[in-house]
């Protein structure tokens, strides 16, 4: 079933569901490598699947960035260390929860290079914004 889109939107209530968005696919990522290096499957789907990281402060295991840390400014590549496949999986997320308008791969895939490494989460709150209000 496919959720229908918000019909209204809220900048700050926009942010905090790309941030916990963000979150969600940083702590997938630990959970991901911490099955890789010794963390059982079990426990590392429970961790990914719930969102969660193995850490119950909410803080992503690997990188220790817990969800209060995600700040507006931070950036995607840079300071979040968030790979392609996130973004992918960031896009999932946001399609899932906004519709299929909200297409962060194409929007990252007009954006030339120094605007793709430069991409911060207040960018990707603007770009939620544009296509859903």
């Amino acid at each position: 079933m496919h959720r229908s889109r918000p019909e209204t939107t809220d900048v700050a209530g926009t942010l905090a569901e790309v941030v916990s968005a963000i979150h969600r696919v940083m702590s997938a990522d630990s959970a991901g490598k911490s099955a890789s290096s010794g963390m059982s499957a079990d426990s590392a789907g429970k961790s990914a699947s719930s969102g969660m990281s193995a850490d119950s402060a909410g803080e992503s295991a690997s990188s220790g960035i817990g969800l209060g840390d995600i700040d507006p400014g931070a950036r995607l590549d840079q300071d979040l260390q968030l790979e392609s496949v996130d973004l992918v999986t960031l896009d999932a997320l946001l399609r899932q929860r906004y519709g299929a308008g909200v297409d962060l791969l194409g929007f990252v895939a007009g954006l030339d290079i120094d605007e793709m490494i430069g991409l911060t989460v207040s960018d990707v709150v603007r770009h939620v914004e544009a296509v859903t209000s």
